[in-house]
């Protein structure tokens, strides 16, 4: 993948963007097969590859710049910040997203949250996308509720420009601290949940939900335990009980629930 952040060194967060996506698996292929060597009997799959660019379907955007000029990106580790609405890591559909949420931002006079000075009250902007229906969730990550009743006046024109935003929230996270988001959860819209579906199961996603991954490799994580919880039931008997000890939304214990268990 070809990135002009990356290659300008404005952006280094894909650190391994030097090495061909096929030697990049190669490597983390070596790697696991030397951690799992001590069990000679693990089988190793074979790895599976993603696309290289669009596949990101969540973004975690920092607010930047200031509410007349917002920068929706991250400070890089030379204290520039970098705006990423066009990485492209991203689907092509979260572009003219990112440029309405700008607008948004300037229309409702949200001020970006100034680290240095503790001042400001907009952090982060989240946007997910369901690959099911297209449809986004979006979410404004605030110091306090200062901004609320600004957003909740505006929220209308948003909506109205972007039909397709299922579901709209603000989270606040009051401290002065790295941390992406805070315990409280304000729903702005009808809709609370953004529903998706992998492998024809419908999943939820509440506004703290996610998966452990993008969702096309979600997919096939939730397959491959399927596969192997129906060929052990095949051997064994069906289970009495399914642990699902990943957090997240859910999907690998819906996966491995039978239709009428």
């Amino acid at each position: 993948m070809y990135c002009h952040h990356y290659h300008a060194k404005r952006c280094q967060s894909c650190q391994w963007l030097d090495k061909a996506y096929p030697q990049q698996l190669a490597l983390k292929q070596q790697q696991l097969l030397a951690l799992l060597m001590p069990a000679a009997s693990t089988e190793v799959l074979a790895p599976v590859a993603s696309s290289e660019q669009g596949f990101r379907y969540k973004a975690k955007m920092v607010v930047l710049g200031s509410a007349l000029e917002p920068v929706l990106g991250i400070v890089n580790t030379h204290g520039e910040q970098v705006d990423l609405a066009d990485c492209p890591l991203y689907p092509v559909s979260f572009a003219p997203v990112f440029a309405l949420c700008k607008a948004f931002i300037s229309r409702a006079n949200l001020t970006p949250y100034d680290i240095a000075s503790r001042r400001g009250e907009l952090k982060y902007l989240l946007l997910s996308q369901s690959l099911h229906s297209g449809r986004f969730m979006l979410r404004f990550v605030l110091r306090s509720k200062n901004c609320l009743a600004a957003i909740t006046k505006h929220l209308p024109w948003l909506l109205q420009q972007l039909p397709d935003i299922e579901l709209c929230s603000v989270n606040l996270q009051p401290a002065a601290a790295a941390i992406l988001e805070g315990s409280e959860e304000i729903v702005l819209t009808e809709q609370t949940v953004l529903a998706e579906q992998l492998n024809q199961v419908p999943l939820y996603l509440q506004p703290q939900s996610f998966f452990q991954t993008q969702p096309v490799m979600a997919a096939s994580l939730y397959h491959t335990a399927a596969c192997w919880a129906a060929e052990l039931q095949q051997q064994q008997g069906e289970f009495k009980q399914i642990w699902d000890l990943f957090c997240g939304v859910g999907g690998f214990g819906l996966h491995l629930v039978r239709p009428g268990q």
